[in-house]
Protein backbone atom coordinates (compact mmCIF):
# COMPACT_ATOMS: atom_id res chain seq x y z
CA UNK A 1 0.00 0.00 0.00
CA UNK A 2 1.07 3.53 -0.75
CA UNK A 3 2.65 5.60 2.03
CA UNK A 4 -0.41 7.94 2.22
CA UNK A 5 -2.10 4.83 3.48
CA UNK A 6 0.37 3.63 5.91
CA UNK A 7 0.05 7.11 7.96
CA UNK A 8 -3.40 7.06 8.04
CA UNK A 9 -3.68 3.43 8.98
CA UNK A 10 -3.71 4.40 13.10
CA UNK A 11 -6.39 6.36 12.78
CA UNK A 12 -8.34 3.95 10.10
CA UNK A 13 -7.27 1.38 13.07
CA UNK A 14 -9.38 3.31 15.82
CA UNK A 15 -12.59 4.09 13.67
CA UNK A 16 -12.78 0.12 12.71
CA UNK A 17 -12.28 -0.85 16.68
CA UNK A 18 -14.47 1.23 16.93
CA UNK A 19 -17.11 0.39 14.79
CA UNK A 20 -16.48 -3.33 15.91
CA UNK A 21 -17.29 -2.29 19.72
CA UNK A 22 -20.47 -0.13 18.79
CA UNK A 23 -18.68 2.44 20.68
CA UNK A 24 -18.91 4.89 18.32
CA UNK A 25 -22.50 5.22 17.68
CA UNK A 26 -25.11 7.04 19.83
CA UNK A 27 -27.34 5.28 21.74
CA UNK A 28 -30.50 4.27 20.41
CA UNK A 29 -33.63 2.65 21.37
CA UNK A 30 -34.69 1.78 18.15
CA UNK A 31 -33.35 -1.68 18.44
CA UNK A 32 -30.25 -0.77 15.86
CA UNK A 33 -26.74 -1.55 16.67
CA UNK A 34 -25.50 0.85 15.23
CA UNK A 35 -22.99 -1.48 12.97
CA UNK A 36 -24.02 -0.08 9.70
CA UNK A 37 -23.13 3.16 10.95
CA UNK A 38 -19.56 2.10 12.57
CA UNK A 39 -19.01 0.25 8.59
CA UNK A 40 -19.80 3.30 7.36
CA UNK A 41 -17.54 5.45 9.16
CA UNK A 42 -14.93 2.79 8.16
CA UNK A 43 -15.61 2.78 4.91
CA UNK A 44 -15.58 6.64 4.55
CA UNK A 45 -12.22 6.52 6.25
CA UNK A 46 -10.79 4.30 3.70
CA UNK A 47 -12.12 6.42 1.42
CA UNK A 48 -10.28 9.53 2.29
CA UNK A 49 -6.94 7.45 3.17
CA UNK A 50 -7.28 6.53 -0.45
CA UNK A 51 -7.95 10.17 -1.93
CA UNK A 52 -4.86 11.79 -0.18
CA UNK A 53 -2.68 13.16 -2.45
CA UNK A 54 0.89 12.22 -2.07
CA UNK A 55 3.42 14.13 -0.31
CA UNK A 56 5.14 15.00 -3.53
CA UNK A 57 1.78 15.89 -5.45
CA UNK A 58 0.76 18.05 -2.40
CA UNK A 59 4.28 19.98 -2.00
CA UNK A 60 3.24 20.54 -6.13
CA UNK A 61 -0.21 21.87 -4.99
CA UNK A 62 1.34 24.16 -2.77
CA UNK A 63 3.24 26.01 -5.42
CA UNK A 64 1.11 28.67 -6.63
CA UNK A 65 3.16 28.76 -10.28
CA UNK A 66 2.27 24.96 -10.58
CA UNK A 67 -1.20 25.08 -10.88
CA UNK A 68 -1.30 24.07 -14.22
CA UNK A 69 0.51 20.95 -13.52
CA UNK A 70 -0.99 19.90 -10.56
CA UNK A 71 -4.26 20.21 -11.99
CA UNK A 72 -3.62 18.15 -14.52
CA UNK A 73 -2.00 15.76 -12.10
CA UNK A 74 -5.31 15.45 -10.53
CA UNK A 75 -7.25 15.19 -13.90
CA UNK A 76 -5.13 12.19 -14.14
CA UNK A 77 -5.61 10.60 -10.92
CA UNK A 78 -1.80 10.71 -10.65
CA UNK A 79 -2.38 13.16 -7.15
CA UNK A 80 -2.88 10.43 -5.55
CA UNK A 81 -0.59 8.25 -7.19
CA UNK A 82 2.29 9.90 -7.66
CA UNK A 83 5.76 8.61 -5.48
CA UNK A 84 3.10 6.33 -3.24
CA UNK A 85 5.80 3.34 -4.77
CA UNK A 86 8.93 4.98 -4.02
CA UNK A 87 11.07 8.23 -4.72
CA UNK A 88 10.17 9.84 -8.01
CA UNK A 89 11.71 13.18 -9.43
CA UNK A 90 9.17 15.33 -11.24
CA UNK A 91 10.33 17.88 -13.53
CA UNK A 92 7.40 20.32 -13.13
CA UNK A 93 6.58 23.20 -15.71
CA UNK A 94 5.62 26.48 -14.59
CA UNK A 95 2.38 28.24 -15.66
CA UNK A 96 4.08 30.56 -17.19
CA UNK A 97 5.60 27.77 -19.58
CA UNK A 98 2.21 26.38 -19.89
CA UNK A 99 0.96 29.49 -21.47
CA UNK A 100 3.33 28.91 -24.47
CA UNK A 101 1.90 25.88 -25.21
CA UNK A 102 -1.61 25.92 -27.55
CA UNK A 103 -4.47 26.79 -24.95
CA UNK A 104 -6.25 23.87 -26.69
CA UNK A 105 -3.63 21.57 -26.26
CA UNK A 106 -4.29 22.18 -22.43
CA UNK A 107 -7.88 22.22 -22.43
CA UNK A 108 -7.86 18.69 -24.10
CA UNK A 109 -5.33 17.44 -22.20
CA UNK A 110 -7.12 18.24 -19.14
CA UNK A 111 -10.85 17.24 -20.32
CA UNK A 112 -9.20 13.55 -21.65
CA UNK A 113 -7.08 12.33 -19.56
CA UNK A 114 -7.39 8.96 -20.27
CA UNK A 115 -5.90 10.55 -24.07
CA UNK A 116 -2.58 11.90 -24.24
CA UNK A 117 -2.55 13.36 -20.92
CA UNK A 118 -0.86 10.67 -19.10
CA UNK A 119 2.45 10.59 -21.77
CA UNK A 120 2.51 14.35 -21.09
CA UNK A 121 3.00 13.55 -17.34
CA UNK A 122 5.06 10.29 -17.99
CA UNK A 123 7.39 12.85 -19.67
CA UNK A 124 8.18 14.85 -16.34
CA UNK A 125 8.86 12.26 -14.44
CA UNK A 126 11.95 9.90 -13.93
CA UNK A 127 11.98 7.14 -11.05
CA UNK A 128 14.06 7.40 -8.75
CA UNK A 129 15.33 10.35 -6.31
CA UNK A 130 17.56 12.74 -8.89
CA UNK A 131 18.92 15.61 -6.88
CA UNK A 132 20.62 18.75 -10.00
CA UNK A 133 24.08 17.47 -9.00
CA UNK A 134 22.75 13.67 -10.27
CA UNK A 135 21.49 15.08 -12.92
CA UNK A 136 24.94 16.81 -13.84
CA UNK A 137 26.70 13.85 -13.83
CA UNK A 138 24.28 12.75 -16.78
CA UNK A 139 25.38 15.16 -18.98
CA UNK A 140 24.95 14.44 -22.63
CA UNK A 141 22.99 11.19 -21.59
CA UNK A 142 19.56 10.41 -22.19
CA UNK A 143 17.32 10.17 -19.11
CA UNK A 144 14.43 7.47 -19.25
CA UNK A 145 11.40 9.21 -17.58
CA UNK A 146 8.02 7.33 -17.34
CA UNK A 147 6.86 7.95 -21.27
CA UNK A 148 10.28 7.40 -22.76
CA UNK A 149 13.88 9.40 -23.16
CA UNK A 150 15.13 12.68 -22.90
CA UNK A 151 18.24 14.48 -22.80
CA UNK A 152 20.04 16.08 -20.15
CA UNK A 153 22.30 18.73 -21.02
CA UNK A 154 24.70 21.05 -18.84
CA UNK A 155 25.50 24.34 -20.16
CA UNK A 156 28.87 26.46 -19.68
CA UNK A 157 27.13 28.07 -16.91
CA UNK A 158 26.28 25.34 -14.87
CA UNK A 159 22.33 25.35 -16.01
CA UNK A 160 21.16 21.75 -16.30
CA UNK A 161 18.66 21.30 -19.38
CA UNK A 162 16.15 18.49 -19.69
CA UNK A 163 15.16 17.97 -23.81
CA UNK A 164 15.53 21.79 -23.44
CA UNK A 165 13.36 23.04 -20.50
CA UNK A 166 15.89 24.35 -18.00
CA UNK A 167 16.07 24.03 -14.17
CA UNK A 168 15.06 26.98 -12.87
CA UNK A 169 14.46 25.92 -9.20
CA UNK A 170 16.06 22.65 -8.44
CA UNK A 171 15.81 20.18 -5.18
CA UNK A 172 12.46 21.48 -3.61
CA UNK A 173 11.67 18.65 -1.46
CA UNK A 174 8.70 16.38 -1.92
CA UNK A 175 8.53 14.81 0.99
CA UNK A 176 10.90 11.41 0.24
CA UNK A 177 10.83 12.34 -4.01
CA UNK A 178 12.65 16.02 -5.50
CA UNK A 179 11.04 18.46 -7.25
CA UNK A 180 12.64 20.70 -10.00
CA UNK A 181 10.40 23.85 -11.61
CA UNK A 182 11.39 23.96 -15.53
CA UNK A 183 11.05 27.17 -17.74
CA UNK A 184 9.07 24.78 -20.40
CA UNK A 185 6.97 21.98 -21.37
CA UNK A 186 7.91 19.03 -22.79
CA UNK A 187 6.09 17.68 -25.09
CA UNK A 188 7.87 14.42 -26.59
CA UNK A 189 10.30 12.15 -25.98
CA UNK A 190 13.62 13.04 -28.41
CA UNK A 191 16.34 10.48 -26.82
Amino acid sequence: MGSAFRSFRPALAVVVLCAALGACTAGSDDGDDGSATGEGSADTAAADAEQQQTPVAAAIAGDQRLSTFSDLLVAAGWDHTLGADGPVTVLVPTDEAFSAVPPEIVEELGSDPGGSLPDLLGLHVIDGKLGTADLEGLNGQPVDTYSGKVPILVDGAGDVAIDGATIIDPDIDGGGSVIHVIDAVILEATA
